[in-house]
């Protein structure tokens, strides 16, 4: 008789949460699932418990902390929500608590009537992102920073010109590099930027990037 209770407890309060929303998209792996909703002014769903929920706006900029960031654990339920979020595009990172499964979903609209929908996708493991700034005289460029914009994504070039990005979900990114004046954080140059396709557990590496 518990069980049935407790069954039932669990379903009225799933139903709750979102028998106002849209239904964004469903992302699944081994029988688990991240459910999105995306309404007016909130992004809600469902994910494993113990996940972390990350979402940016879509002109966030890890570097700097500029824009839009907010995070939460699933707890018991199953269940997440981001309330009183202003018109927009943002993009969510899904996360395990052990860091060995993640997703990342792009381009969620909240904006009524827009309705953001997805296909179904894996939550995998996550790979690496990995290659070298050079200047137009073909020597390293340092200290310069390598980020994925509406992320948290973000690494800083060595004296070799070399970064690594690590723990980036399966999909196709667009890396930026700038350089930041860190007395008054200006960019000192134009952000140049490369398209890279992540594979699952696996270091992807690009070919050199000119930094003009």
């Amino acid at each position: 008789m518990k069980k049935v209770l407790l069954a039932f407890s669990v379903l009225y309060i799933t139903l709750i949460c979102f028998c106002n929303g849209k239904i964004a998209g469903t992302e699944t792996t081994n029988g688990d699932e991240v459910t999105v909703i995306a309404s007016a002014n909130s992004i809600s769903g469902t994910a494993p418990r113990g996940f972390g929920i990350h979402v940016f706006s879509e002109n966030y900029y890890p570097f700097n902390d500029s824009g839009f960031t907010d995070s939460t654990i699933v707890g018991a339920v199953g269940t997440f929500k981001f309330s009183n979020l202003e018109s927009g595009t943002y993009n969510m990172y899904c996360k395990s608590d052990a860091g060995d499964s993640s997703l990342f979903i792009q381009q969620i609209k909240v904006q009524l009537p827009d309705r953001f929908d997805t296909d179904t996708v894996t939550i995998t493991t996550p790979g690496s992102i990995d290659g070298k700034l050079i200047d137009t005289l073909y020597k390293p460029v340092k200290g310069a920073y390598a980020y994925i914009r509406g992320s948290s994504f973000l690494a800083l070039t060595n004296d070799s010109g070399k970064y690594v990005i690590n723990h980036i979900p399966e999909g196709m990114y667009t890396v930026e590099f700038t350089i930041i004046n860190r007395s008054n954080g200006v960019t000192k140059n134009p952000p140049v930027s490369v398209s890279v396709n992540v594979l699952a557990g696996r270091a992807t590496e690009t070919e050199p990037v000119i930094f003009k």
